[in-house]
């Protein structure tokens, strides 16, 4: 299953954004409120979602002020990509995509999709909102 947020203007440059979202030190910054046990260093982290799923964060590609590439592995061993795209739009401006997939079983999809439509529009708009105000 294929999520994509709303792709949003960011008044920031695409180097700011992309060394926000490299560190994972970070990411948590992003994240609904619902984020428990929040662990992490530059390279990975780890966090709960209220009694839903655990998970470990890691970066599994990169393209230097353009892409990030997540790799997340969880205990209910579904396998999640989180994939943030940044395109620099002007001197001072950029916009930010973010697409997950996740390999859900069919029957499951229907409870999954809007929660994590969710989360991928919120991320978007955190990182926005972070970027600005920096």
């Amino acid at each position: 299953m294929k999520i994509n947020s709303n792709s949003g203007e960011i008044l920031a440059k695409d180097a700011k954004i992309y060394a926000m979202v490299t560190d994972l030190r970070r990411f948590g910054e992003f994240l609904p409120p619902q984020v428990q046990d929040w662990k992490a260093e530059e390279d990975y982290c780890e966090f709960s979602v209220a009694g839903m799923v655990t998970a470990r964060v890691e970066i599994a590609e990169k393209v230097e002020f353009s892409k990030v590439v997540y790799e997340i592995k969880n205990d209910k061993n579904l396998p999640v990509k989180f994939q943030i795209d940044i395109t620099e739009k002007g001197v001072d401006n950029s916009e930010v995509g973010i697409g997950i997939e996740a390999d859900v079983p069919f029957f499951l999809q229907g409870m999954v999709k809007d929660p994590l439509q969710k989360v991928a529009d919120t991320i978007a708009q955190k990182i926005k909102e972070l970027a600005e105000k920096q």
